[in-house]
């Protein structure tokens, strides 16, 4: 048990025997009324939102997960399927535990999944991915930084990106907005 004014956003905690992962995590309140603690939770694996707040010296549950290496080998209606690196077990992962990192696998990429009770219950993906460009229209002449275009990237999503990205440039998105970051110098 920890005190839940020390909750921190990507945690996992076990609220009424479920399990949550916290998405923000913002201490309100000012110098003279006590600060309370508000968390924006996550179900998993079934995706629901829920708020929660917690006064000072009240306690949460902190899940501690195992973590493994797997393989991501391939999705089908509603599973990805990933293989354990050391005992080439295979695991069926729900549609609902990855969620829009699902956009961001590639075949055998490796990928770390955590486990709780023998479970999948997340994916950990990293903050940002680089892909490549695969189609977009050519630059405005003077545009500047700030006006975007459409841009296609390898795993068929589209995003806003710079006036100056060309197809087959590779570019780093944000894995949680789905948003432009930067284009990957060669």
């Amino acid at each position: 048990m920890m005190q839940g004014m020390d909750v921190h956003e990507g945690m996992l905690l076990l609220i009424d025997n479920k399990v949550y992962k916290v998405i923000t995590a913002a201490l309100r309140g000012s110098a003279q009324a006590h600060k309370i603690m508000h968390l924006g939770l996550k179900s998993i694996p079934e995706g629901h939102f829920i708020e929660k707040t917690y006064n000072p010296g009240e306690k949460v549950e902190q899940i501690l997960p195992d973590r493994v290496a797997m393989q991501y080998l391939y999705k089908d209606a509603k599973d990805y399927y990933f293989m354990n690196l050391s005992t080439y077990e295979q695991f069926a992962v729900p549609s609902q535990v990855v969620g829009n990192a699902g956009l961001y696998l590639k075949e055998n990429s490796e990928i770390q999944v955590e486990f709780y009770r023998g479970l999948p219950i997340n994916i950990v993906f990293p903050k940002t991915v680089e892909l490549k460009v695969t189609s977009c229209p050519p630059g405005i002449h003077e545009g500047t930084d700030t006006t975007f275009k459409e841009a296609t990237l390898e795993n068929g999503m589209k995003i806003l990106a710079p006036q100056f990205i060309k197809e087959n440039d590779i570019i780093k998105i944000d894995v949680e907005t789905g948003k432009y970051i930067d284009r990957v110098k060669k």
